[in-house]
């Protein structure tokens, strides 16, 4: 270490602390220049393959998915060509068939007649309808007013679902020949193929929770407290923001909908 003068200015110099600033500096220099786009470039490739950071980043927000948020997958059907969304939980979908069904009681129809079910989850369902003589299938529902009917214990919409004129309806049936009463959930939806109207699609929901208490008013004859608590969860599920089972159900049934779309 040496000590020099000039211009009445004092300062040390240090010949060995010099060269080895310097290269500190342009070790600096080339740390900025290359490590720190790396780090940014979140979909840096190498070889084809993600980078280690990107890797990572994928990698948490996998486990975030498994640890917060619903699983879902596809059903896809070829024959009558369209698919929907449903959470995994809901386990494997059955399938049954008959040839002969009603839709308008009592008469009865021949054609094709698919019921869909999930092993799991014994709430939704789903019918897919093609009769012989298409003439035979009742049209579409339709609402005379979208929303609530004041006739009726029952919400109604007149709705497009992937180009198609479509009906959306939670009410409560009394079931022909006085067998019992449902709340239900359900939206129908032309089955179009190349152009024509083939058949129709019914997406279906119970409400379990609804059923056995309105089962129960209903085999003890208590037909108006029936009513009134049918028309109180109706409410409910119209408002859709409720945190109580029955309001998760439907919104789940909102979700499989809006995922409904035909395939060509």
């Amino acid at each position: 270490m040496g000590l020099a003068e000039g211009n009445n200015v004092k300062y040390m110099t240090h010949p060995k602390s010099y060269w080895v600033s310097i290269i500190i500096f342009f070790f600096i220099i080339a740390f900025v220049i290359v490590f720190i786009p790396f780090a940014m470039n979140t979909n840096t490739e190498i070889d084809g393959q993600v980078s280690t950071w990107q890797r990572l980043i994928g990698k948490k927000q996998i486990q975030d998915k498994d640890n917060g948020l619903e699983k879902w997958q596809t059903y896809r059907n070829e024959e009558y060509g369209f698919e929907f969304d449903y959470p995994v939980n809901f386990g494997g979908i059955n399938k049954k068939m008959v040839d002969e069904f009603s839709l308008v009681h009592p008469k009865t129809i021949k054609g094709e007649l698919v019921m869909l079910n999930f092993s799991n989850n014994k709430s939704f369902y789903v019918n897919i309808i093609k009769p012989q003589n298409i003439s035979e299938l009742p049209p579409i529902s339709k609402c005379n007013i979208n929303g609530l009917d004041k006739n009726e214990i029952k919400y109604c919409e007149n709705i497009n679902i992937n180009n198609q004129n479509s009906y959306y309806e939670i009410g409560l049936e009394y079931i022909p020949e006085g067998s019992g009463v449902n709340m239900f959930k359900f939206v129908e939806i032309p089955l179009n193929r190349d152009g024509k109207i083939a058949g129709r699609i019914d997406f279906g929901l119970i409400f379990p929770e609804i059923q056995e208490k309105i089962d129960r008013l209903y085999l003890s004859g208590e037909f108006d407290e029936l009513e009134n608590i049918a028309a109180s969860y109706l409410k409910v599920l119209k408002e859709k923001n409720s945190e109580e089972s029955v309001v998760k159900l439907s919104n789940q049934f909102d979700q499989i909908i809006s995922s409904f779309k035909f395939i060509d």
